[in-house]
């Protein structure tokens, strides 16, 4: 499978509530994808996405992430 590095940001706009998940080609600096969806629909996707990650996982093994990430993140990697 190829590897692809995007970098992500997400932010949610008050007082409409709708979710901006942006992505960027980290290489040539370009804006890949704009996403809006509602807070819900975001919700919804964060689950589902969660679900898929634990069943990939626990058939393909974890998904290395470098403890940078993690601390970018804000996250434990035990909390994952």
């Amino acid at each position: 499978m190829a590897q692809y590095a995007s970098e992500v940001s997400l932010a949610i706009n008050q007082p409409s509530g709708s979710v901006l998940i942006r992505f960027v080609d980290p290489i040539e600096k370009k804006l890949v994808a704009e996403v809006y969806v509602s807070v819900k629909t975001f919700k919804q996707m964060a689950i589902l996405t969660r679900r898929l990650l634990k069943e990939y996982e626990a058939k393909e093994g974890p998904v290395a992430l470098r403890p940078e990430e993690y601390e970018k993140l804000g996250v434990a990697p035990e909390d994952w």
